[in-house]
């Protein structure tokens, strides 16, 4: 009789193959358009200002 270990061994592997197939496999690849910024920074308030901010 198989163990539960090795009944759930082949089964982990079948998910994730189609896991894979269903939402791709995973991408550890840096995604820029992920982190972009939201707004000016404190650099940028510190060089121009509030003014220019407002002005938009």
């Amino acid at each position: 009789m198989l163990s539960l270990h090795a009944l759930a061994k082949p089964l982990l592997a079948c998910l994730v193959r189609v896991r894979e197939l269903l939402l791709g496999a995973p991408d550890d690849r840096y995604q820029p358009e992920r982190h972009y910024m939201r707004g000016p920074g404190p650099k940028w308030r510190e060089k121009y200002g509030r003014v220019a901010e407002t002005a938009r």
